[in-house]
């Protein structure tokens, strides 16, 4: 019996933080802006008011897959990790990890801050599951993203793109202008370095020559409703 209650104690600890992020998350995504308030306070409050006073120029977003795992939680303070696929006003698909922290001040869970971050990879796994149809599958995912930015084709590049990756490429195409970051490029070699099915999430080293200099990058890449999508690129 003891036991029993150990275990049962976090998660009913938990069902309140996990509730509130998912209707927050959801919210956000069908802009209900009434809603997202009565769950916000804070510096997310303060985002939600101002994001709320452009809601004209801001699309709102269907939810296709939603996972929330609450990693922190007391009776007053939690953290919870979300990640939110998304499709956009326009058909194309983007994938969103936030880290949501709520407080509990007696009337009830409230997001405090909201951080969008890299995608989440948690353990050890063996590379082999990666195979070659996949492997094949990413590079041309990242050869069609190079080219469209290669040609000023922004909107488009964009589309390979997800999360964080892709609002700060979007935020960025503007400095391109008609001034792309390069112009040519030859991709050598994609190698397998970490692959999570669960997680549908794989991390793959890409060697390319760019305007004939050579670079590697280590591309974490995020298997979504319609394929392959880019989240993350760091040089290595």
């Amino acid at each position: 019996m003891i036991l029993f209650l150990i275990f049962i104690r976090p998660v009913l600890l938990a069902s309140g933080p996990y509730k509130t992020a998912e209707t927050f998350i959801y919210s956000l995504a069908g802009q209900d802006w009434d809603k997202i308030q009565s769950l916000a306070s804070g510096t997310a409050l303060a985002t939600i008011e101002n994001r709320r006073k452009q809601a004209e120029k801001i699309s709102g977003a269907k939810v296709i897959d939603f996972d929330v795992k609450v990693s922190s939680v007391s009776k007053k303070w939690a953290l919870a990790r979300v990640k939110a696929e998304t499709e956009l006003a326009g058909g194309d698909i983007d994938v969103l990890w936030y880290n949501l922290y709520l407080q509990n001040l007696g009337g009830g869970w409230k997001v405090y801050r909201a951080e969008i971050t890299p995608p989440v990879t948690t353990g050890v796994t063996a590379v082999s599951p990666v195979n070659s149809k996949e492997i094949e599958d990413i590079k041309e995912v990242y050869s069609n993203y190079l080219f469209a930015t290669s040609h000023k084709k922004y909107r488009e590049a964009a589309r390979y793109l997800v999360g964080y990756t892709r609002q700060l490429f979007e935020t960025g195409q503007f400095i391109f202008s008609n001034n792309p970051p390069f112009e040519q490029f030859e991709i050598k070699q994609v190698k397998p370095v970490w692959y999570s099915i669960k997680d549908k999430t794989a991390v793959v080293e890409i060697n390319s020559i760019v305007d004939g200099h050579r670079v590697n990058n280590l591309v974490t890449v995020y298997k979504t409703s319609v394929g392959w999508k880019i989240a993350d690129i760091a040089a290595v």
